[in-house]
């Protein structure tokens, strides 16, 4: 019996390679909400944002937080270009509580727009400090 078909998942980050290996599956946020990929998917760019990837392996599924960047899908590969990536289970949770907290009290105090430089800069720190607890919690 031939072996299942997989798809090869790279992580990279400015800090470097985060992961490499071989997966059964994704699901990625994408800038418009998530996606799932299977081998043999559509080749695909994507614009991401801060979010819980997921990676399933067999049984296992291995949670990480993703900084915005990007992700690009072929029919045996997956790689993502992010500016951060996280395991679930390097993450510490009291720390992103408190990043949480700062981005929120940030945004209160806040005047501008949408349009608004540091309103979009408080946002994402925003996204990526939920993104972190969720993948903490599993959620």
């Amino acid at each position: 019996m031939a072996e299942a078909q997989k798809l090869d998942l790279i992580i990279v980050t400015p800090q470097g390679q985060k992961h490499a290996g071989l997966v059964d599956e994704i699901v990625a946020p994408g800038f418009l909400g998530e996606f799932g990929v299977l081998p043999q998917h559509i080749e695909m760019f994507v614009m991401s944002r801060p979010g819980v990837f997921t990676a399933r392996v067999g049984d296992r599924r291995e949670r990480w937080s993703v900084g915005k960047g990007f992700i690009e899908v072929g029919p045996d590969r997956v790689q993502l270009v992010v500016q951060s990536a996280e395991r679930a289970e390097e993450i510490d949770v009291e720390r992103a509580t408190r990043a949480k907290t700062r981005a929120e009290k940030a945004l209160s105090e806040l005047d501008g727009t949408i349009d608004d430089p540091a309103y979009q800069e408080q946002t994402l720190r925003l996204a990526r400090a939920d993104a972190r607890l969720q993948a903490a919690q599993g959620k």
